[in-house]
């Protein structure tokens, strides 16, 4: 490699050629042991307890918790009167087994928070499709209008599913075949998700557009507003690594496991956004006082900041393949990659492979003990 490329790289990278050399031995770490969640047996193990739930059997403790948060939730993005119904699926008390138990469900619970004479009932097609798509087994957020005869604009929230424990939930995050440490308490997690789907997807009005860089900002706008009303309601900011390093390892250990990058991946490579945020989220004065609506505005003005265009957006994912491709090359003893890369292409690379090694020690080789939950207790809503 001729001397004034040597020279272009360590200026871009910030490390010495033996640096990023002996940096780059370390990163195919990143890629091993990875296993992708056996999505069927998941949703057997979930139906049969959602089954036994309903019959009565006692609930365990992670089950009352959802149950309280899912009543929390739906009850705090309502008070939003933002213009939209909320619904926050609860399994500890919906029925969600059949099209017919949907649209009940769905029905009872719109006719809830609608105007006395509305007469919108989900359409019969609408509660077959849900239930046909297993749509109750994804966590998301599914936007209901006009065209599935519902009158009034309406956000239906599907939590986490209660069959699987905290380790296995973070696991199939990053596709690692075995449990890992999670580092917070369930609670956290389950509010960092109902915030992503909620207060984040739910109070998007742009939800699911038509570019591909859109995408990634429906994630980001969602992650920020995940950080700002989980830091808000628990005052706990270590929550926000968990989300950062689950997004930065996801992405590069999903591109590894297909072989490519794919815009469903690369919507979802937003950690180096999310630690921009971070910073600016953690010093915002009396965050544990903001109402519902001020977690929202925040939010925005959050998001307004770090939000991708196409060229960005471009430029990431090129990021993530050339990081993937590095760790190729290291695996297979070439320096095809590194040779061939712009020394700024190279450095963006970098960068991905190095906060992947930050999240890799936080979730596989944590040196922390497992936190108690924050204190003290979140201000009523």
């Amino acid at each position: 490699m001729q001397e004034n490329r040597i020279s272009k790289i360590e200026r871009a990278t910030g490390r010495s050629m033996a640096d990023l050399m002996s940096f780059l031995a370390i990163t195919p770490v990143l890629i091993e042991h990875i296993g992708m969640p056996d999505d069927d047996t998941m949703i057997a193990k979930e139906s049969r307890r959602r089954k036994e739930i309903l019959a009565g059997a006692p609930l365990s403790e992670a089950e009352h918790l959802h149950h309280r948060l899912s009543v929390e939730f739906e009850t705090r993005l309502n008070a939003l009167d933002n213009g939209y119904i909320y619904i926050v699926a609860d399994f500890t008390r919906d029925d969600l087994s059949s099209p017919e138990a949907i649209a009940g469900t769905i029905n009872g619970r719109y006719a809830k928070y609608a105007p006395p004479d509305d007469p919108g009932r989900i359409s019969e097609e609408t509660a077959i499709d849900l239930h046909e798509s297993e749509a109750s087994f994804c966590t998301q957020l599914m936007p209901l209008d006009f065209d599935d005869d519902l009158m009034h604009p309406t956000r239906l929230v599907i939590p986490e599913m209660i069959s699987l424990s905290l380790e296995e939930n973070i696991s199939d995050r990053i596709l690692a075949p075995f449990s890992v440490c999670p580092l917070i308490p369930h609670e956290v997690f389950c509010r960092l998700s109902l915030h992503h789907e909620g207060s984040g997807h739910g109070t998007d009005e742009n939800f699911i557009q038509h570019f591909r860089h859109d995408a990634a900002n429906d994630e980001l706008r969602a992650d920020i507003a995940s950080l700002i009303g989980t830091i808000r309601d628990t005052g706990d900011f270590a929550a926000a690594k968990t989300c950062i390093f689950a997004r930065d390892l996801a992405a590069l250990r999903t591109t590894a496991f297909e072989g490519k990058t794919t815009h469903d991946t690369t919507k979802y490579a937003i950690g180096p956004e999310l630690r921009r945020a971070f910073n600016r989220i953690s010093k915002t004065p009396d965050i544990r006082n903001l109402c519902d609506r001020g977690i929202i505005a925040l939010t925005d003005q959050v998001f307004s900041s770090l939000k991708f265009d196409k060229g960005s957006y471009s430029a990431r994912q090129s990021a993530l393949r050339n990081a993937w491709k590095l760790i190729c090359d290291t695996k297979n003893g070439s320096r095809d990659t590194l040779e061939r890369l712009a020394p700024e292409r190279l450095a963006s690379a970098t960068d991905i492979l190095e906060n992947c090694m930050e999240a890799h020690g936080f979730f596989f080789t944590p040196e922390a003990p497992r936190p108690k939950p924050a204190t003290p207790a979140p201000r009523p809503w």
